[in-house]
């Protein structure tokens, strides 16, 4: 079995991060294939840099809303946006334990956080980079990463496989 790297994990973070540079236009089962095979990637080389210790934070720039916006033109194809998820889901006590996500609102915040780690890279602060990505992976890009994976992957079995049996 290959082991997570932090290799991996940098080549899939700029890749995701490239998505508003490109000018390829998707069509519907590529958009779903190339986010849910990023996400996949993303996911599993996490564990490479978790055990990054904190080290000085020089100043982060915010992902600009020119960049935001590109990234956004591109998710256009993306067949869905708001599917069902669960809030806690080890929280078995619950009243009411699903919530309305948006597919769209998942995807930019991965990517927002994904940027400004590789700004920080970018720079020369590795270990910042791999601190921000695997501490914001934990706190909020991470839950948007599994959630989406699994509307994705719901969507993809249940649409695009049905379409080609």
């Amino acid at each position: 079995m290959v082991e997570p790297n932090v290799n991996d994990f940098v080549t899939s973070v700029k890749k995701y991060c490239s998505i508003p540079d490109r000018s390829h236009v998707y069509s519907e089962n590529e958009i779903i294939i190339e986010f849910r095979s990023l996400i996949l990637k993303l996911i599993y080389n996490i564990t490479s840099i978790e055990d990054t210790l904190h080290s000085p934070d020089p100043d982060e720039e915010d992902v600009s809303k020119e960049i935001v916006q590109k990234f956004i033109r591109n998710l256009k194809p993306f067949p869905f946006d708001y599917y069902y998820t669960v809030v806690e889901s080890l929280e078995i006590e619950q009243d009411d334990p699903c919530g309305i996500a948006s597919i769209f609102d998942d995807l930019i915040d991965i990517f927002k956080d994904l940027y400004e780690g590789l700004q920080l890279y970018n720079k020369g602060f590795q270990e910042t980079a791999y601190f921000h990505w695997s501490l914001l992976y934990s706190s909020h890009w991470g839950l948007h990463a599994t959630s989406a994976l699994k509307a994705i992957e719901e969507y993809r079995t249940t649409n695009y496989l049905r379409k080609n049996a």
